[in-house]
């Protein structure tokens, strides 16, 4: 799933408070693939300070959850 798929699913989704969905796009706004300040591609996260492939762990997490 690319970021922009899954941030499409997150306003999607019917949560019972808006403040979990905001929280959940404040991370996916963190962790998005690096593309312009690191010339990796978006093969590397932009927030994993130790140059984690995207999908880091924490988005991983994310889609697991949204399944």
């Amino acid at each position: 799933m690319t970021h922009n798929q899954l941030l499409e699913r997150i306003n999607d989704q019917e949560f019972a408070y808006a403040y979990l969905a905001n929280a959940l796009l404040a991370v996916m706004e963190e962790h998005r693939p690096c593309l312009e300040d690191c010339n990796q591609d978006g093969k590397e996260c932009g927030s994993c300070l130790c140059g984690q492939i995207y999908p880091c762990s924490t988005i991983q997490a994310i889609e697991k959850e949204l399944r």
